[in-house]
């Protein structure tokens, strides 16, 4: 290029840039410069400088903006820590006479100064980084491919870029990167294309394949309609013979139900009058009652006249009254008395008889312990010397504790004597509780009347004395009868207040229950109505052919017998929305109508029973053997079937929608189906549509609900049968008012005896308050000296401790010799028998006197006396009622008249007593007639309620059998007018409702079938079920679609519909394929065009072997790899990994230094990297010019003899008058650079504040030096 065409760099203004504090210029920059100075010194931060200025992006500089500014942490002043800075780049264009252009980037702080922003201007002017690019780019500054900007450590680098990195810098360089985003644009848009071209094709072949299905359904449908034709007549003679015997059987059903009426027509007439007598005689009743009512009370009164007038006969008929109380209560204390002479009797025996078995057991012992004595003799002399002389020593040892723990077992005992006397007093006290009859024996436990409870622990004594001794006679029986008249009364009292209760509750719920009846027998019957509505509306759409309901049939018949059978899978899986059920069907396809069963072994059993059915073809589904993939998104668990049959199949709207989910991801392929039926298979293949066949398929889901609707219907109706009548919830709510009055008056009486009850426990109780005074005041006190002997028994155990630890240590020698951990072991078995014999013999004698004491004590409690006493007071309480009842005979004899007028008037009131009696008895009669006719009338009503259902069934079985006959077409004919759909039969009347078949002429009929021999039908029926069969099995083996001709006409259009839209899909595809084709013609050309020039000159440029002029003579050889010994050089070339995209695949760069073979870039040295990156960059320099190229320590690998070559070259490169010159500035620590450069730039650090300095100087002024 013409020297300076593009301008070179004058000079670096830097303000508070890194190491350069203040403001500082860097420069004049000559045609070669280079930048020396000690390491530290900031070399470096002149090539960040330059790339900072540039617009590099922070990232690939040594730092944030914050660390770019100059940072002195020696110094707190503003000047070393500034908060701004800059720097400018003062750039001399090429043309002649231009001005200077200054281009500034700052760093600018956020007003807090936490964060910090660039700043761009030129010529002092802010700009955006856009222009600011743009205007460097005027100048072939492109800063995005930074070819001209070399930073310490790049240059080994640039020579081992992978292949698309290499090929991303030549998208740069050669502005093939701008048709990037065209480019993928009109790829994608070709893509697009040509993949709904692939579908429209897909689509054709589809369209194709089913027209030639349907020319072959229509021909098969041509022979299946003399077939068809045959069935229908069979069919129409089958419907017109089952409605004739339908409505004859209901006639007959009709006129039962008649005759059932007129017998509840006669029985109710007799329940009238029955039910008049009735009411005459309870009428009778009440006035007889009512006169019997006023002569009790004239009976009453005469009662007090005699009473009035005899003070003397009522003083004795009361002294009588409580004579006889008394009498009946000495006579109960009497029995009560001789009954506890015969346990206290008893008691002493059993006492007797243990003292017996004691005194037995302790003589017993004395023998054993004499026995035992005779074989201590035998014992050895010598052991029992040692063990003396042990025991000895051992006594010496313990002596004092042996005296503490004697003091301490002698308080002790004498602790345990006061706790046997202050238990004997409480034992007293507890006595006469008892004879008060305040203790209760319970389960082993004595329990006071106030509450509290005593245990064995308590008294210190055995199990079996617990009990006290016998109670005081009058006084407990008083206590326990009052108590136990008190408990019943408050029972009673409870039971009936729990009576009362329930009955209330009862009332108040049989008076919600009626109303709750009447609520729902209303809701049920309206509820009732809307679905038989809903039914017949439903009825009147519904179209199933005899073969699908044949089939359902055999499917509900092998899910009665046959276990483990759910049903189709239409049945099981539901559709939440109705739009979708097309799609679903065309996705389930042929397991649609499959039955899903358990097992691979009920499958089989299934098949069998089909086959014995004779039935078509049925797919069944184990579930214990399918294999299905998961579903693309799954919302909810499905079950195995479901999702055998749906599959990873996405549901769209529209069959646009489905063919850009099918094909609009490159590379993935999915099923789709919209929602018209249209299925789009993975392999590209679309079918489907709307037709009449999957249009009924979609509709078993809604005959389904029908059939559903039928169950709710019918279960409603039972319910409403199991409802309760009016009549029998007023009956139950008289009788719960009847049981409700009678139960509050014994609740009234009840309560009266309670208070009576309780004031008698009260005065029993008053006399134990004293007793169970005392025992409060002793219990404690015998409570305390039982702690206190327990405190003493732990000091006890102590001391015996510690006299055990001395006597183990003693005798351990002795224990050894004897065999024994212990000596104690060895006492046990040998020398404490005495000491055992004497525990069980205090243990026997304890026993035997508290036995003693027990039998004692009971003797002095001898009852006897109390018996005999009570056997006096009885005698003379006899006698003064024998006195009191001849004082009455007295009396009465002196007011005979009165008594006689009484006794008439009393003899009256029995009579009238029997003749109210008897009237009872005869209403008692006639209200169980009554109730037997209410039963015969209910029993006629059921029997009429049956045979009306019975006809009301035949009606509805009727309608069933028409509305069937029509559903599948088969027309019947009818009397005086042509076939009427039964639609609009019932939309007639009731009449037409009632009687179905009334209208229907039954002449078509044979004669032959007109008979009511049910052999006779039940012949017929299964020979016309036979042959239809076998016509309909004809049939299904042809499978015809009756709607092949239509179909195939509306393929025919589908086909001519596609052919033009395969058409401008076809120009479509044509036309993004051209725009493609130019843009990716302009992309590779632009690409192309730099690569060809850059592998073009980078193998000239690293032989590199040429003589420089001076005009007259040679003063250098230009060498890079070449030399005197090897004139050829090395080799470097460029590769592209494909020719027709290179921009999209990689660019291979390989160098072979000289003599060295081919090897990967990675396995060069240092030095060779350099080279081959410098030419490398050299190249792509040439192809886009750049009027400077900085460079930062490149020479760091390279050995003196290529720093001599690198830096010739540079001197040749930088010259104005070689083609392709530019500005060089490099940074360099090694001498050969500096006497080739034009001038020097020296940065050291300033001694003062330890920033950065720059001194420049100019080489020129010197002379060319050129060393040779």
């Amino acid at each position: 290029m013409e020297p300076g065409s593009y301008g070179r760099v004058v000079r670096l203004e830097v303000q508070d840039f890194k190491s350069y504090r203040g403001t500082t210029v860097i420069g004049p920059f000559h045609d070669f410069t280079t930048i020396i100075g000690p390491n530290g010194s900031g070399k470096s931060n002149v090539m960040d400088a330059i790339s900072f200025v540039l617009g590099v992006r922070t990232a690939h500089l040594r730092g944030s903006l914050s660390e770019l500014l100059y940072f002195n942490s020696d110094s707190q002043s503003p000047e070393d820590r500034p908060k701004t800075g800059r720097v400018t780049l003062v750039f001399q264009p090429g043309d002649p006479g231009a001005e200077e252009v200054h281009f500034t980037r700052a760093i600018v702080a956020s007003g807090d100064g936490s964060t910090h922003t660039s700043q761009y201007r030129i010529n002092g002017k802010q700009v955006t980084l856009e222009a600011y690019n743009t205007r460097l780019e005027g100048f072939g500054v492109l800063v995005k491919a930074r070819t001209f900007l070399v930073f310490q450590g790049d240059i080994e680098n640039v020579a081992q870029m992978r292949p698309l990195e290499l090929t991303a810098m030549f998208e740069q360089i050669s502005g093939s990167a701008a048709y990037k985003e065209e480019y993928e644009r009109a790829d994608q848009e070709r893509a697009a294309a040509e993949a709904r071209l692939s579908v429209i094709h897909a689509a054709k072949k589809s369209i194709a394949h089913e027209k030639k299905q349907k020319k072959e359904e229509k021909e098969e449908a041509d022979r299946a309609i003399a077939l068809q034709k045959e069935i229908d007549e069979r069919r129409a003679t089958h419907f017109l013979w089952s409605l004739f015997h339908l409505r004859q059987d209901e006639l007959a059903a009709r006129q039962e139900a008649d005759a059932k009426r007129e017998g509840i027509a006669q029985i109710q007439k007799d329940i009238k009058a029955n039910k008049a007598l009735l009411e005459s005689q309870r009428r009778q009743q009440a006035s007889l009652a009512k006169k019997r009512l006023l002569l009790e009370t004239r009976i009453r009164k005469m009662t007090a006249e005699l009473d009035r007038g005899s003070p003397d006969l009522i003083r004795v008929r009361e002294e009588l009254s409580r004579g006889a109380k008394r009498l009946a209560s000495l006579q109960k204390q009497l029995e009560e008395g001789r009954h506890g002479v015969e346990e206290q009797r008893a008691r002493h025996a059993a006492l007797e008889r243990q003292l017996e078995s004691l005194n037995d057991a302790l003589a017993q012992l004395d023998a054993d312990v004499a026995a035992a004595s005779s074989d201590e003799l035998a014992m050895s002399e010598t052991l029992l010397a040692e063990y003396a002389r042990l025991k000895a020593e051992v006594g010496a040892q313990v002596s004092a504790l042996e005296l503490d723990r004697a003091a301490l077992s002698s308080t002790h005992q004498a602790e345990q004597e006061a706790q046997r006397l202050a238990q004997a007093s409480l034992e007293a006290v507890d006595a006469r509780i008892a004879g008060l009859g305040g203790w209760r024996c319970v389960g082993g436990k004595q329990a006071l009347a106030v509450g509290h409870t005593l245990t064995s622990a308590d008294f210190g004594i055995a199990h079996e004395t617990l009990c006290p001794p016998p109670r005081s006679i009058a006084t407990e029986t008083e206590r326990v009868e009052a108590e136990e008249r008190l408990a019943a009364a408050k029972e009673r009292v409870q039971e009936l207040a729990g009576r009362l209760a329930t009955l209330q509750t009862e009332r108040e719920g049989a008076s919600g229950e009626r109303r709750r009846v009447d609520s729902r027998r209303e809701a049920l019957t309206r509820r009732a109505e809307d679905l038989a509505n809903t039914i017949r509306e439903a009825r009147a759409d519904k179209r199933e052919g005899a073969r699908e309901q044949r089939t359902s049939e055999v499917v509900a018949a092998m899910r009665r017998q046959i276990p483990g059978v759910h049903g189709f899978v239409h049945d099981l899986a539901d559709v939440v929305e109705a739009k979708w059920k097309l799609a679903l069907a065309v996705v389930m396809g042929r397991d649609f109508d499959a039955v899903v069963v358990d097992t691979d072994e009920v499958g089989m059993k299934c098949i069998q029973y089909a086959k014995e059915q004779r039935v078509p073809p049925i797919t069944f589904l184990p579930i214990a053997s399918l294999r299905v993939k998961d579903v693309d998104e799954r919302q909810g668990a499905l079950p195995g079937s479901a999702r055998l049959a749906l599959q990873s199949t996405l549901v769209c709207h529209t069959v646009e929608e489905a063919r850009e989910l099918a094909f609009g991801t490159p590379g993935m392929r999915r099923k789709v189906v919209a929602m018209d039926g249209t299925l789009i298979n993975k392999s590209g293949i679309i079918s489907g549509g709307v037709y009449a066949g999957l249009e009924a398929r979609a509709q078993k889901w809604d005959r389904q609900a029908l059939e559903n609707m039928k169950q709710q219907h019918a279960d409603l109706e039972g319910e409403l049968a199991r409802l309760p009548t009016a009549r029998q919830l007023v009956t139950r709510a008289q009788e719960l008012e009847t049981s409700l009055t009678k139960t509050t008056n014994e609740l009234h009486f009840a309560r009266v005896d309670v208070k009576a009850a309780e004031e008698r426990v009260q005065e029993v109780k008053g006399q134990l308050a004293a007793l169970t005074k005392e025992r409060a005041v002793r219990a404690p006190l015998t409570a305390k000296q039982q702690q206190s002997m327990k405190a003493r028994a732990k000091d006890i155990e102590r001391l015996t401790a510690s006299i055990h630890q001395i006597t183990d240590r003693v005798f351990a020698s002795f224990s050894r010799k004897v065999g024994v951990k212990s000596i104690r072991e060895w006492e046990q078995d040998h020398l404490m028998r005495t000491e055992r014999a004497s525990r069980e013999r205090l243990q026997l004698t304890t026993q035997i006197s508290k036995l003693t004491s027990q039998l004692e004590y009971d003797r002095r409690a001898d009852i006897s006396g109390t018996v005999a006493g009570l056997e006096r007071d009885l005698a003379a309480e006899q006698a003064a009622q024998g006195e009191l009842n001849e004082a009455e005979a007295k009396l009465l004899e002196s007011s005979k008249g009165g008594q006689e007028r009484l006794a008439a008037a009393q003899e009256e009131s029995a009579s009238l007593r029997a003749a109210i009696d008897e009237l009872d008895a005869s209403v008692r009669e006639l209200k169980v007639v009554a109730l037997n006719q209410a039963a015969e009338v209910a029993a006629a009503e059921r029997a009429l309620k049956a045979a009306s259902s019975n006809a009301a069934a035949l009606a509805a079985r009727q309608v069933e059998v028409a509305q069937e006959a029509e559903r599948e077409q088969v027309p019947l004919p009818r009397m005086g007018r042509a076939a009427t759909p039964l639609s609009a039969m019932e939309e007639d009347g009731e009449e037409a409702a009632d009687s179905p078949a009334a209208d229907i002429d039954f002449g078509a009929l044979p004669r032959n079938l007109r008979s009511t021999d049910p052999a006779a039908r039940g012949r017929f029926d299964l020979e016309h079920k036979e042959a239809l069969a076998s016509l309909r099995a004809a049939l299904a083996r042809l499978a015809p679609n009756l709607r092949a001709a239509a179909q195939f006409e509306a393929v025919r259009a589908r086909e001519r519909e596609h052919l033009e839209e395969l058409e401008a899909a076809r120009r479509a595809e044509r036309a993004a394929a051209a725009a493609f084709a130019a843009v990716r013609a302009a992309r590779h050309d632009a690409f192309t065009a730099a690569f060809e020039h850059v592998a073009a000159c980078i193998d000239p440029i690293y032989k590199a072997r040429r003589p420089l002029w001076d005009g007259q003579r040679s003063v250098l050889v230009l060498e890079l790899t070449s030399s005197a010994v090897h004139p050829s050089g090395g080799q470097a070339y460029l590769a592209l990994d494909s020719a027709d995209e290179p921009f999209c695949a990689g660019v291979k760069f390989s160098a072979m230094p000289p003599t060295k073979r081919f090897r990967d870039m990675e396995a060069l040295s240092g030095g060779e990297k350099t080279v081959a990156a410098l030419a490398l960059l050299f190249a792509v320099l040439s192809f886009r010019p750049c009027p400077f190229f900085v460079m930062d320590e490149v020479d760091a690998a390279l050995d003196a003899a290529n720093v001599v070559r690198v830096a010739n070259y540079l001197r040749h490169m930088t010259r104005r008058s070689t083609d392709g010159s530019f500005q060089g500035i490099v940074i360099s620590l090694k001498d050969s650079f500096y006497d080739k450069a034009d001038a020097l730039v020296g940065v050291c650090r300033h001694p003062d504040t330890s920033a950065s300095a720059t001194f420049t100087l100019d080489l020129n002024a010197y002379g060319d030096v050129v060393a040779q």
